[in-house]
């Protein structure tokens, strides 16, 4: 053998002998853990502005009076190991948390309930709803909402002072928002 492929062929050696006995050592000692990142579960009261049908958590945080924060944490708890769903209502979006608490990995399940303001306009995707600032044809504005009841059929009567909704019948985006205690009632822009 020449030297020169004597030499790769030791240096090689070496440094695979090397790499298994410092993966080892390393292991060995306890060096290297599993670490993960502890669970961090959305606080209920507050507001996003992530938009999907589920989101994956850590959520960012929004102030819940911007009009593009549309996405209010109503129910925030850890459901390994509970039995519990990890669907929300269907009018509510989906908030997935993973991460260690007391020492297991566990998943969390938050509730997301739309958080709309009377006379803004939005469009909407699933059970998420995206601020429109331009009031597009394709969107909706919330025209009122009325609270104490989870009957939309609320939605078709026309309160005294509301004289053009009382020829209008109701919008499919219509919908009870038992989170908050509410009927959203939408009119069409275009």
């Amino acid at each position: 053998m020449p030297p020169a492929l004597m030499a790769v062929v030791i240096v090689g050696a070496v440094v695979l002998v090397g790499g298994f006995a410092g993966v080892a050592l390393i292991f060995g000692l306890g060096s290297i853990t599993r670490s993960g990142e502890p669970l961090v579960l959305p606080e209920v009261g507050r507001c996003t502005e992530a938009t999907g049908l589920v989101l994956q958590g850590p959520i960012e945080v929004a102030d819940c009076a911007r009009p593009t924060a549309t996405t209010k944490v109503v129910v925030s708890e850890i459901v390994t190991g509970t039995g519990k769903e990890v669907d929300c209502e269907p009018s509510q979006v989906t908030i997935l948390t993973h991460g260690y608490h007391d020492g297991d990995f566990v998943t969390a399940r938050s509730c997301g309930a739309p958080n709309l303001t009377v006379g803004n306009c939005y469009t909407k995707t699933g059970a998420t709803f995206v601020y429109d600032s331009h009031c597009m044809s394709s969107s909706v504005r919330l025209a009122r909402q009325v609270p104490g009841t989870d009957d939309v059929e609320k939605c078709k009567t026309a309160t005294p002072d509301d004289y053009a909704a009382r020829f209008r019948q109701g919008s499919a985006y219509n919908f009870a928002d038992k989170a908050n205690g509410l009927v959203n009632c939408f009119l069409a822009v275009g």
